[in-house]
């Protein structure tokens, strides 16, 4: 008898069990977190694709990784400052919306003292 078959001897039903109920445990824990990376990466119709080919989340993490890069790459940004950006005058702090907003909430509490 080699060591195998020892071992497959010494396996109960009860511990078999156990051990196919880890398994299951550890796959329903494995596919939830391929959909959870999925859906956060935003493309959830990916996750069977994943779960299909028996992939880890690290493989998962990987692939998504890798598909934002070639999106991203794919998107150029395009900046452009205008030759007049950064000279506008900040000399007038009456034309500052937060001035602005400072007058109108004193303003409001001044009516309400001179209610009083």
């Amino acid at each position: 008898m080699n060591e195998e078959d020892k071992v497959l001897e010494t396996i109960g039903v009860d511990e078999a069990a156990v051990l196919v109920a880890e398994a299951r445990r550890e796959v329903t824990q494995t596919t939830q977190a391929i959909a959870e990376l999925c859906l956060l990466a935003g493309c959830p119709d990916r996750a069977a694709e994943f779960i299909a080919a028996g992939k880890s989340q690290a493989d998962v993490r990987r692939a998504l990784i890798d598909a934002r890069a070639a999106q991203s790459d794919a998107a150029d940004i395009r900046s452009t400052i205008t030759v007049d950006a950064g000279t506008q005058s900040l000399d007038r702090p009456e034309t500052s919306l937060i001035v602005a907003a400072v007058k109108k909430l004193t303003a409001g509490r001044r009516s309400i003292q001179q209610r009083n």
